[in-house]
């Protein structure tokens, strides 16, 4: 095998965070359909591997327990083989912990490889974030590797914080909403298609310069470098 070959064959790692809201406003339906929707969300990026693209899920969870990562990194053929844990709903909306610790998971290299590309990062919740929120989201979506990422949101119902959403996004076509607990599937399928699509786009995040942007100017198109 010549060296063109080879690199034709290199497997290239796409990863895809899920920011889930488990507060207490998810008890019952709300959380099992959650579960049930982000079980369905692991099969569709699991069919997507290839093998030259691997599609890599972190799972972060944001309520009783403040933010934590409930799933670290894994292969989504072996998240699907094991299962996505179960959820459990309680607590408050913290949002700025989640945003944190997402944050921080991609900008440290040893977590987050400068060779994988663009992280793709989704934002559910059916509600409004607790105070502190608003500093931690414009560390996010203005500054380093973050900023570069292509950033979805999925509102639950209809006391889902949609301004929240649009600043996180920037981009009102990757807000996909889910009228009620049922529709969460239906939601992330959209979800799907919008990740799987933005592949072709993206770049190695260690290709990326560090940049700052203002949250109210318009989302920079993912892959496209400034000058």
């Amino acid at each position: 095998m010549n060296f063109d070959e080879y690199r034709s064959l290199e497997q290239h790692y796409y990863p895809v965070i899920l920011l889930l809201d488990v507060s207490a406003s998810m008890k019952g339906e709300p959380i099992r359909a959650l579960h049930e929707a982000v079980g369905v969300m692991v099969d569709a990026f699991a069919k997507e591997i290839t093998r030259e693209r691997m599609i890599t899920v972190a799972i972060m969870t944001f309520g009783a327990d403040g933010a934590v990562v409930h799933t670290h990194y894994t292969d989504a053929s072996e998240l699907q083989k094991q299962g996505v844990p179960a959820l459990k709903a309680g607590g408050g909306t913290l949002l700025y912990e989640a945003l944190t610790l997402a944050k921080d998971m991609i900008e440290d290299k040893s977590k987050t490889p400068g060779r994988w590309y663009e992280p793709s990062v989704v934002l559910v919740s059916d509600g409004h974030p607790a105070s502190g929120w608003e500093k931690a989201l414009n560390s996010f979506v203005q500054t380093g590797r973050t900023a570069r990422c292509l950033r979805i949101g999925v509102p639950i119902g209809a006391k889902a914080d949609e301004d929240m959403m649009l600043r996180f996004t920037g981009d009102k076509a990757m807000i996909f909403h889910a009228q009620d607990a049922s529709k969460i599937s239906d939601a992330f399928r959209n979800v799907v298609l919008s990740v799987t699509k933005s592949f072709d786009k993206a770049q190695a995040v260690s290709s990326q310069p560090t940049v700052k942007r203002d949250t109210l100017q318009p989302t920079l198109k993912r892959g496209v470098q400034t000058t």
